[in-house]
């Protein structure tokens, strides 16, 4: 029973190589392409894209504040800020402190970097997708009151699926051979 599992689960893991593998690809030629104006709905294609939107903050709260770097490398805070009339969240800028007060309601045309953030740079959230909390739009240019922050790298997203398809054929390699020695020990 195991053995199959073992197996299958390298078998899945050279399947996600070969995803990753056309993500990097698309991630490269998305970066390459010109700046672009965001439409109402998006997809995939638009991952890891240079775009200008209009956005309409709601002057509540911020979305998210976690801790991240400046351009400059400084650790600090992250602002994320809710778009209204787009279903993503916009990285609004860095502080060194947790004191910002949240923007208050505006209609913005910003630029910047457009990401899945479970497809890739960002962090990974868990559970349902939900295009406005994993759709990030970082800015290039930051909030009044804050700091650029730094924007994810997709030199940043490891693909590391074929060594763990090399560790889980290795575990059905090992069983195998303990397999045999415990039939060799046993007759």
């Amino acid at each position: 029973m195991c053995l199959p599992v073992l197996l299958r689960l390298g078998f899945w893991q050279l399947e996600r190589a070969d995803w990753k593998e056309a993500l990097l690809t698309r991630i490269d030629a998305n970066r390459q392409l010109p700046l672009a104006d965001l439409p109402e709905r998006f997809d995939g294609a638009w991952d890891w894209r240079r775009v200008r939107a209009a956005c309409t903050l709601d002057g509540g709260p911020w979305r998210r504040v976690r801790g991240g770097e400046s351009t400059t490398g400084a650790s600090g805070f992250v602002y994320e800020a809710r778009c209204q009339n787009l279903p993503l969240s916009l990285v609004a800028g860095w502080a060194a402190r947790h004191t910002q007060l949240p923007p208050k309601s505006s209609r913005l045309v910003v630029e910047g970097l457009l990401y899945d953030r479970r497809g890739g740079g960002g962090p990974a959230l868990i559970g349902k997708p939900d295009p406005a909390r994993d759709w990030v739009l970082h800015a290039d240019t930051p909030l009044a009151g804050l700091a650029p922050a730094a924007k994810p790298s997709a030199a940043s997203i490891a693909n590391t699926h074929r060594s763990y398809a090399v560790q889980w054929f290795s575990f059905a390699a090992i069983l195998c051979v303990v397999y045999a020695l415990a039939l060799r020990r046993r007759a």
